[in-house]
């Protein structure tokens, strides 16, 4: 903290302030008028306008006639409340020489206001005891410390695999390893295969993988995202018909599920949350029609009803699994793992589930994560929550999905580049202890 020394003996002023109290305490005590009793100040500034005797007489008037109007909060009054009204009327002197040629030029009036802006912010009371605050915060419920460098390696591990497109050995081999890894934290888990006709007229074999923690649980979250990856970089300048590892979009979501199902298993039934949650994992989302880039292809699915994107959701929402199935709301994690994503909030999401908007960003932020989480609105994207909100699940879609110049995706989305270099485990924090947090609050 800087010093400020006394005008006469440069005296640092916290060592000194004992000095500055007795050196005034005629003016706390109110027995004299300020410039009778310490002409020097009067002196100092009597000098801001021609006219010196109007201004000390005004100047001694605002101090002495006016110190009801001392409720607020403005520089000289914190130092007046800190360290007595003495110390106060030092720094108000001290403040005045520093504007004192500024005055000068505006003259008498603007001298005055200064003064009454000043000195009637020191009061010689404490504010009235009918002033009320705004009541405190009600403070978070504690949630288990999600763990990053768990979410980053089953990045890893999911990548490790291969591109995980429908039809392929790599797909497979994962989608086997996801069942295990729920059922390894004692996760009760269904899977749902399906057959859908791809864009281009490829049958796919997908599966939606359902992991259920608390089944007996009768008031329920819905978490998703989409475990397989978009089998071509079509945005990719240089390598458009290449697979890509889809460590950000594919994997990241998935990770952060998987290291969610691994805390609330690791809890005793004391600290779970008050609600159950089921992990929700679709297939077949990203083997869709993008017409900015496969012009040159038709759409086969174009005209029946049916789109082309999201078959896994698409499949679950008309056959529930399980059955009925009502939860509270729902969040889908999509691309949640980059290097500066930004999460904004997205239009459908708004209108379906606003409250549920509401309550995840705020918990971001309380957590420290607005700079994720941030207070932009966007239009509506194609995405899986498209169909569970249609299947009467309110869901919210959190998606780095903010402009990036003239695109709406990160440089990184559909090419090559989205490999394991992306991931960054400060994102994985933000997303994964947010959303674990929100639950927490139920």
């Amino acid at each position: 903290m800087p010093k400020t020394y006394l005008v006469n003996d440069k005296t640092p002023f916290d060592n000194d302030i004992t000095h500055l109290v007795n050196d005034y305490h005629d003016l706390v005590n109110g027995k004299h008028h300020l410039v009778s009793d310490k002409p020097h100040l009067a002196n100092d500034y009597h000098d801001l306008v021609d006219d010196k005797t109007p201004l000390v007489n005004d100047y001694t008037h605002l101090v002495n006639d006016k110190p009801d109007l001392a409720n607020d909060s403005t520089p000289f009054g914190r130092v007046c409340r800190r360290r007595g009204r003495a110390a106060g009327l030092l720094y108000f002197e001290f403040t005045f020489s520093m504007i004192r040629p500024l005055l000068r030029l505006l003259g008498r009036p603007a001298a005055l206001l200064a003064a009454a802006v000043l000195l009637t912010a020191c009061p010689d009371k404490k504010p009235a005891a009918t002033e009320t605050e705004a009541p405190a915060e009600t403070p978070l419920r504690p949630a288990p410390a999600f763990n990053a460098d768990s979410a980053y390696a089953y990045i890893a591990k999911q990548v490790s695999f291969g591109p995980r497109v429908p039809n392929t050995p790599a797909h497979q081999r994962c989608g086997d390893w996801l069942v295990s890894e729920f059922r390894r934290r004692g996760l009760t888990v269904q899977e749902q295969p399906f057959t859908a006709m791809a864009f281009d007229g490829t049958m796919l074999r997908g599966r939606n993988i359902i992991a259920r923690f608390a089944p007996q649980a009768a008031r329920r979250v819905a978490l998703f995202a989409h475990w397989d990856t978009r089998p071509f970089a079509d945005k990719d300048k240089q390598q458009p018909n290449a697979a890509l590892d889809g460590a950000i979009d594919g994997a990241s979501g998935v990770a952060v599920l998987l290291e969610m199902a691994r805390q609330l298993a690791a809890q005793p039934d004391s600290l779970t949350p008050k609600v159950g949650v089921d992990f929700i994992l679709f297939d077949a989302e990203d083997y869709g029609y993008d017409s900015s880039t496969q012009a040159d292809k038709a759409n086969q699915l174009a005209g029946q009803g049916v789109e082309s994107w999201c078959l896994g959701s698409q499949h679950w929402a008309k056959n529930l699994v399980p059955p009925g199935y009502k939860p509270e709301y729902g969040i889908l994690l999509d691309m949640v793992g980059a290097k500066g994503a930004r999460f904004s909030r997205e239009q459908l999401s708004r209108e379906k589930a606003g409250d549920v908007v509401g309550k995840i960003w705020n918990v971001a932020y309380r957590l420290g994560y607005s700079d994720y989480f941030i207070a932009q609105d966007i239009g509506s994207i194609t995405d899986d929550h498209v169909f569970t909100n249609q299947a009467g699940v309110r869901t919210v879609d959190i998606i780095d999905h903010v402009p990036y110049g003239d695109e709406f995706f990160p440089p990184y989305h559909h090419t090559v580049q989205d490999n394991m270099s992306m991931v960054d485990r400060n994102t994985l924090k933000a997303v994964g202890q947010t959303v674990l947090t929100t639950l927490y609050q139920e």
